[in-house]
């Protein structure tokens, strides 16, 4: 049975090919220890290429490695010390990366394709590699606090993705491609830089809960009733002028729109029947339309103190 770590070193190796590798030795004490010391290494090198042993180090030495693949997992590696046979590893369902400072996901990932569960928040991480995106069973997967500036088309790929946490990063924009996620049922994109949601948002008819919060967004596009499963939606501190249109039929039970520059309350939020939570406090409102009466199930009503509640006794 070989040590976790010399397994993950043969599935990253895996993924390197000899015609790319760069002079690492003198940057990379990972490989030059793999490449002299390693018998495991020495005999991937010679079963998988045909290569003696006598001939690593001339590799090491002419060739040309992206080091960087290796020396993002190393904090990681000392985190998981526990022996695992590479079928075991293979079949891995959960892994967590986060608080390692890493800037770069090591490609190796693709050989994880049972990964169900992936955490890798926390980190420098400024780019989603394309690895990722083949990670076909993948469910839950969490990249908040990172230094992300863009949703790579390939995520689309992730078709059985049902909650998804991008929070904190200096995302713009969201490719068209995201949309086609029809499993997502949660979607966390606050703290970002968001200047604008794509209409394509109705085809995620599985949504259930979609937080925008803290973004840069004016207006947010019409929720048709192929969200009707859509039952929370926070989008405080955005610029906000008009409150979102939501179909009657959306089973919505929180709406928070706190912090925006809204004027009114359109008077079919009335006809939301499931709703229980509204806050709608620090807008330009200047009063409720009196359909609110109708809101049956209500329990939270945050609004600015200065403005009559039309349900007041209801939710005392």
């Amino acid at each position: 049975m070989f040590d976790f770590a010399d397994e993950i070193w043969i599935l990253i190796l895996k993924n390197l090919k000899l015609t790319n590798l760069a002079k690492i030795s003198k940057v990379c004490s990972e490989l030059n220890y793999l490449s002299s010391d390693n018998q495991i290494w020495k005999k991937y090198m010679r079963e998988t290429f045909n290569i003696e042993c006598k001939y690593v180090d001339y590799l090491i030495k002419e060739q040309y490695v992206d080091y960087r693949k290796l020396i993002t997992v190393k904090s990681w590696l000392l985190k998981n010390s526990k022996r695992y046979t590479l079928q075991e590893l293979e079949h891995k369902k959960e892994l967590h990366m986060t608080d390692m400072k890493i800037a770069i996901i090591p490609d190796c990932l693709e050989y994880l394709s049972y990964l169900k569960y992936l955490n890798v928040s926390n980190n420098k991480i400024t780019k989603i590699p394309t690895s990722m995106t083949k990670l076909k069973y993948l469910k839950r997967l969490y990249l908040c606090d990172n230094r992300l500036v863009e949703i790579p088309k390939d995520i689309k790929n992730l078709d059985n993705l049902e909650e998804l946490y991008i929070d904190k990063n200096r995302l713009s924009e969201i490719p068209d491609e995201f949309y086609n996620l029809i499993n997502l049922k949660i979607f966390h994109v606050d703290k970002n830089k968001l200047l604008k949601i794509s209409s394509l948002i109705n085809k995620l008819e599985n949504l259930q809960c979609l937080n925008l919060q803290n973004n840069k967004l004016s207006t947010i596009p019409n929720l048709t009733e192929k969200l009707k499963k859509l039952s929370i939606l926070y989008a405080d501190d955005n610029n906000l002028v008009n409150a979102p249109v939501i179909d009657r039929s959306i089973m919505m039970m929180e709406l928070t729109l706190t912090n925006n520059k809204i004027r009114e309350i359109p008077d079919y939020y009335g006809d939301l029947k499931y709703l229980e939570k509204l806050k709608i406090k620090n807008n330009n409102i200047m009063e409720f339309p009196e359909s609110l009466k109708n809101l049956k199930f209500i329990e939270v009503f945050d609004c600015d103190p200065h403005l009559d509640v039309p349900f007041y006794e209801k939710i005392q």
